[in-house]
């Protein structure tokens, strides 16, 4: 995992077989994130929205990057704290 600037986040995930299954790791994210927390003795529970990318042997980090963080804005257009899979093919550039 690593900070890309602001409040976004890059985690990369082990081979999914499946969007499916890839859909089923970001709502595992979702939910540890999304889990309660103390903050001056008052719970806190952070918001979250995730943009997936699946790739291909032949796609650069860089079109993944953009694939995922297209995916990340429609997550959020639509409304906060869910999860987009960018469309198939849409890593290439």
């Amino acid at each position: 995992m690593g900070r890309l600037g602001g409040d976004e986040f890059v985690m990369i995930g082990p081979a999914v077989p499946t969007p499916a299954a890839a859909g089923a790791l970001a709502g595992r994210v979702m939910r540890a994130i999304q889990e309660p927390v103390g903050l001056g003795g008052r719970p806190l529970i952070p918001s979250v929205s995730i943009g997936v990318a699946l790739s291909a042997p032949d796609d650069s980090p860089d079109s993944v990057l953009a694939a995922a963080d297209r995916a990340l804005y429609t997550a959020k257009a639509g409304s906060r704290g869910r999860w987009q899979l960018a469309l198939p093919g849409t890593a290439h550039i």
